[in-house]
């Protein structure tokens, strides 16, 4: 009984290692070109897009995201009354490598 107790156990904390797996933290924008760039904040299964034109928020959205399994893809959900055509948003390719992260063709990087 004790043994089939631990296995129980051990399968539970893994699959608990595993869907911490798919979150990502803290804040990643994209290279800076004039002042102006992308950066979003992510915090659980939360995320803040802004953009800045010309070193001016001329955006900020907040929202959800989601990757799946195999963590190839995101998807970014906005509320209702926010409008996000020409921003990150929907279900696109996500690549998470070392000391970036890419969503559709968006590198983004962390920031300290």
């Amino acid at each position: 009984m004790k043994k089939i107790l631990c296995a129980v156990l051990v399968v539970i904390m893994v699959l608990s290692l595993a869907a911490c797996g798919n979150k990502l933290k803290g804040t990643y924008k994209t290279e800076e070109t004039w002042g102006s760039y992308v950066s979003c904040t992510f915090d659980g299964n939360e995320v803040t897009v802004k953009t800045y034109v010309a070193g001016v928020k001329l955006l900020e959205l907040e929202g959800t995201y989601e990757i799946n399994k195999d963590a190839d893809e995101i998807t970014i959900t906005y509320g209702d009354e926010q409008e996000s055509d020409d921003i990150i948003s929907g279900t696109q390719s996500f690549e998470k490598g070392d000391g970036y992260i890419k969503i559709g063709t968006t590198k983004l990087y962390p920031q300290k």
